[in-house]
């Protein structure tokens, strides 16, 4: 069931403007969960670039095995086709160490509580051999009054490398009570 669109709606916007400008943008994005990275590709293969998936099963129609295979040569410095595209990924996949620096952009969609999974992926791409600065962009959700969501906490405590689990549930409503 789709619940809501407004951030899926915007990233696609934000990425179809971006290719106006770099035909050859090379995007990671990351995602916290397999639906939602389901439903993004979808709409990014619409596009019509190269479009790859890592995730901890298959996203895309193919064998999990066979589609990350594809995302690692999709953003690998030696393998990157010309001309734009995207990986998606559900953040803690795959092993330490991939080299995703054919990518200089990453978009993070939605996010994991975990500060070491972000600084993972971000040293995926961030990483030796990179030839680019590397843009890193958050998206987060806002309440119906512009008001902050636990999403923006989320992403706010990842940043600053804050642990979740220090935060009381009495911590949670104090935050967004906050705002």
């Amino acid at each position: 069931i789709e619940i809501g669109r407004e951030k899926l709606d915007f990233a696609l916007a934000w990425q179809a403007e971006l290719l106006k400008h770099d035909p050859n943008l090379k995007l990671l994005s990351w995602m916290r969960f397999v639906p939602e990275l389901r439903r993004y590709l979808a709409e990014v293969k619409k596009f019509g670039h190269e479009v790859g998936a890592a995730c901890g099963e298959a996203v895309l129609g193919g064998r999990m095995k066979d589609e990350r295979e594809n995302a690692l040569r999709l953003l690998h410095p030696k393998t990157a086709p010309e001309g734009a595209v995207t990986v998606g990924a559900t953040q803690g996949t795959g092993a330490m160490g991939l080299n995703f620096t054919a990518c200089h952009t990453v978009m993070d969609i939605s996010y994991d509580a975990s500060p070491w999974k972000k600084r993972q992926g971000d040293a995926r791409v961030n990483r030796t051999g990179q030839t680019r600065p590397v843009n890193f962009f958050y998206l987060t959700a806002t309440g119906p009054k512009g008001q902050r969501t636990i999403d923006t906490h989320l992403m706010l405590l990842r940043l600053n490398k804050m642990r979740v689990a220090d935060l009381t549930v009495s911590g949670w409503v104090k935050m967004l009570e906050e705002e």
